[in-house]
Formats: structure tokens, sequence, C-alpha cells
């Protein structure tokens, strides 16, 4: 912004000098030096400044006077584009009178300019924001893309995906996230009574309905227990494949609860009876629903955890005990510790056991289903042992009923076992 000076030249009426020639030009003289010195100093004071002199154009009238009277300098006033306020509104008038015309002050356009600057930078800035951020988005989408890519083929190298492929006889895979391994063995009993089965992994059943496993154990101290297991299997999974979805996957479990329950009844037999744990899961989402003594475990980072609580006379003997009704050695020793309370075939009510929050499942976990013929025969740090030792499902279920027979226990009970490997 420039910094204009005027110099302004006005007639003095503010006294009168002396006749005489010489005196009046001596005057004269030293007024015009006068006036000269005090441009030249106001210049230099500028320092680069524009410096603009208003003089007004010669005429005959203005050199009379100028011979006859003496000029006066007005203070010098370095206005920043605006008119001199010591002037007043009179000495701008008669600025704009002896300049002859009007000209944008330096304030207007300097403003303007700094303005018109600063949002060309700003506009400068945010073409660079946006250039920066929708180069990051491209390589973010490509990156995404090429590990998308990489995991894929390795997964296929280290044998989770295993294409062409056809699993042994009571065993399946998964091809939607979940790898399947069962196993089952008769034991030492004369008869296998332990019944499993799961739903279809394949899509799009999988993505619709999800995937339920269930296991049921005959027991052995009554009749029709083979009947009774195998029905409420049966009758679950259809139940299951035939009905829509419920409106929550724990609604549809309690629909197949109670439509197994309703099928063992409906068999006409009295004497038996069968225990029943079912797992469904969707979306990585787990709920389960269980009846007798059957477990749910779930393997996560290398522990075991067990999901529910099992219905036997043992229970309720350790709760005896805890709130000082019955002595600790008493509970323990109680025969009877293992007996069910809560089985279907029972005629009066059940209790079950459920989740009413869907536990969320993440890659690596393993959702295990079991008889008591697998947890009675193994401690929970040998069966995780086992599932940590070997990652299939396939090879980890086998590897289970492997170790149980080792143990040669002349009176092993029947063992069924079912994991669900999450991917």
């Amino acid at each position: 912004m420039d910094n204009t000076t005027e110099v302004i030249l006005e007639e003095s009426t503010d006294f009168t000098v002396p006749s005489g020639d010489d005196t009046a030009d001596t005057k004269t003289e030293n007024t015009a030096q006068k006036t000269t010195e005090a441009a030249d100093a106001m210049a230099s004071n500028t320092e680069g400044d524009n410096v603009r002199t208003a003089v007004p154009e010669e005429s005959p009238e203005l050199s009379e006077q100028l011979d006859e009277n003496l000029v006066k300098v007005l203070p010098i006033t370095v206005m920043d584009g605006r008119p001199a306020r010591e002037a007043g509104e009179e000495a701008n008038q008669e600025t704009t009178e002896i300049l002859g015309a009007s000209e944008p002050t330096s304030r207007s356009s300097g403003g303007t300019t700094a303005i018109t600057e600063s949002i060309g930078i700003l506009a400068i800035c945010i073409v660079g924001i946006l250039f920066i951020l929708t180069l990051g988005a491209i390589l973010a989408m490509r990156f995404r893309k090429k590990r998308s890519v990489q995991t894929e083929e390795e997964t296929v190298r280290t044998g989770l995906v295993r294409k062409k492929q056809t699993p042994p006889t009571g065993q399946s895979k998964n091809r939607g996230g979940i790898r399947i391994g069962c196993v089952q063995d008769q034991g030492r009993r004369e008869e296998q009574q332990d019944s499993f089965g799961h739903s279809s992994p394949e899509e799009p059943m999988l993505s619709e309905k999800g995937l339920l496993a269930v296991v049921a154990d005959g027991m052995g101290g009554l009749n029709n227990g083979t009947t009774y297991s195998a029905t409420a299997v049966r009758t679950a999974l259809q139940s299951f494949w035939s009905y829509p979805p419920e409106k929550s996957d724990e609604a549809t479990l309690l629909r197949v609860l109670k439509t197994a329950r309703e099928a063992v009844r409906d068999t006409g037999l009295t004497d038996g009876g069968t225990t029943f744990v079912a797992s469904l899961i969707r979306n990585h989402r787990l709920h389960f629903v269980s009846v007798g003594d059957s477990r749910i475990c779930l393997m996560r980072n290398g522990g075991l955890i067990q999901l529910n609580r099992e219905h036997v006379y043992g229970r309720e003997l350790d709760d005896l005990a805890m709130n000082g009704l019955l002595s600790e050695q008493e509970a323990a020793q109680d025969r009877q510790r293992k007996a069910l309370t809560s089985y279907i075939g029972k005629e009066d009510e059940i209790l079950i056991d459920r989740n009413i929050s869907p536990i969320p499942l993440y890659s690596g976990d393993k959702v295990i289903l079991m008889s008591d013929g697998v947890y009675g025969a193994l401690h929970e740090s040998e069966l995780a042992e086992l599932l940590l030792r070997h990652k299939d499902p396939r090879e980890g279920a086998a590897a289970v009923r492997d170790a149980i027979l080792k143990k040669q226990n002349p009176h092993q009970d029947n063992l069924t076992i079912v994991i669900l490997d999450i991917d």
C-alpha cells in the first residue's frame, strides 16, 4: 500500500507583507526555499514511499497573488490512502479541487489486493488437501485389495481351505468360515446311545439361517436311550431346516428344543431320557441351549471355558455345602452326584440353560460340544492341550478319541465330540 504525501500551497491571509519590491521578492524567495526544504525533508522521511505534490496550475491571477502575498505551507501529512484529518473537511475539499480528479484510494486498492491474495492462498491449500486425501484413499484401497489377495493365497497355502477334497466319514467342512470336526465312539458300552448332527454348512443356508449343531446322550440307566437321543437330534435338525428363522437366534433355539421334546414324548415310550445341547452360530455370534449334563465349551487363546451349567445332583450338593447345610466331604462323596436333575423325557417341567445375549466369536475360536464320555475321561488341561496341538478340527477330534481310548478304561462311556472352528 502506497503512502501518499501531499504538499498543499494555500494562499495566506494571516498577515500583510510591507511594500517594496526587494523585500517582497526576498521574502517570496525565502518562503519558496523553505517550501522546497520542507518537501525534501518529508521525501527523505518517507523512505521510498511515493510522494505526490499537489501544486495548482499556473495562472495570471495566481502569479499575482504569489507576488503580493506570502505563501503559507501547511503541515505535510502522510495520509495512508485517507484525507488529512488535521486539515479538516475544508482542506480535503480544496485539495480535491486542486488535483482536479478523484482517484481511488490506496487503502481500498491495497485491501482488495490483500483479500484476493488470501483467498487465492486458501483455495490453493484446499485443493492441496483434497488432492492428498484422494491420493491416500486410492493407496488405501489398493493396499486392502493386495492384502486380501495375499491373505487368500496364504489361506490356501496353509491348508485352511482345501478345495476339491472330500472330508472323511463323520466329518465335514464349512466354506463359509466354520470348519467342523466330529468323532464318536461306543467305548466299552454294549450299544451307542449318543447321537449328534449339524445343519448344512453350505450356502445359502449358512448365511440365511446359520449353523446348528446338536449332541444328545441317551441315559444308560434307563431303557430307550438310543431312541430318545436319535429322535431328539433328528427332530431338532428337521425343525431348523423346515421353519423360517425366528426374530432372534435365541427364539429359534427355544423352538428347536420344544419340537425335540414334543417328538420324544410322541414316541409313546415312558421309560427313558436323553440329554440335549445345541449351538447356533450365525454372523459370528453364538447362542446355545442345554438340558442335562452334556457340555458346551469355548476354546479361546489357549483357554477352555465351560459355557453351560450341568443339571446334575452334584450341583445341588455343592450349593448346600456352600451355604453350610452340608459338609464338603459329604457333598463330594455322595453316590448320586452324577444323577440328572433335568433331561428330555421327563414328564414334569425341565430345567434348561441358555445365554440371552449372543457370544461374539472371533477367528481362531473353537466351540466344542461333548458328552460326558469325553470330559469324564480327560481333564480340561488334557483336552485343551490336544486342541491346541491339532489346529484342524477333524484332526483334533480324532486326537481326543485316541487319547481317551488309550487310557483303556474298562468302564469307558460312549463318547461324542463336535468341534466348530471359526476361521
